[in-house]
């Protein structure tokens, strides 16, 4: 149960789901407004899994949240990256701005590692804008800068999915989390935007085919 516990608490910081105090309800026999049930959900939003029932007068974690916290970790630490978390954790005693030394590494190697993903996933996107531009015959300079942009914004796109991945395995404090994963998602909300009005459109396919 203590393992549990612990991954719990990874898991809230990691997904920067910060508990405000001043929004847990005073009242020791509060209902749900809704349910009309002894539960309460902190994050209803992001993560209906995690919520608190009343049980002998005590509030605790339902046991519907004890048997998600597993699969919410493996998601969370994919591919064994818990066991490398846990191996920096234990061995690291030296903070400089409460942060470890090994999360600041973490920090100054994650937009080092974004921009080699960026070239990498540019160059393996480039010859499949250029397969598009030669299959629809595309010649007008401004026709082949949108798929030009179009190939930009997916790849910010995805370093963006790479970034929200990434930073919450670095275990930063919850509130850098919750910013900095809440700014991520909306960048990621403006490429799918940029993206959606760079795609070529039905007058270009019509276009090509015409020729």
């Amino acid at each position: 149960m203590a393992q549990l516990a612990i991954q719990l608490k990874q898991i809230l910081d990691g997904n920067g789901y910060f508990i405000s105090l001043e929004k847990i309800p005073r009242d020791p026999h509060w209902r749900d407004t809704l349910t009309r049930s002894a539960t309460y959900t902190p994050f209803p939003e992001e993560n209906a899994l995690i919520f608190v029932v009343e049980q002998d007068s005590l509030w605790r974690y339902s046991a519907e949240t004890v048997r998600a916290i597993p699969g919410m970790y493996s998601r969370l630490f994919p591919f064994g990256t818990a066991h490398l978390v846990n191996w920096f954790g234990e061995r690291t005693e030296s903070t400089f701005l409460g942060i470890y030394t090994w999360q600041w590494v973490g920090l100054l190697l994650l937009p080092v590692l974004l921009f080699l993903l960026y070239w990498l996933i540019y160059f393996l996107f480039f010859p499949i804008i250029r397969s598009l531009a030669h299959r629809y015959q595309v010649d007008d300079l401004t026709e082949q800068r949108s798929l030009q942009h179009t190939d930009r914004y997916l790849t910010l796109w995805l370093l963006v999915n790479v970034a929200v991945l990434l930073i919450p395995i670095l275990q930063l404090p919850v509130r850098f989390n919750e910013w900095a994963l809440h700014g991520l998602r909306i960048t990621g909300w403006i490429f799918v935007m940029m993206l959606g009005l760079r795609i070529p459109g039905p007058d270009l396919c019509l276009s090509a085919e015409s020729r």
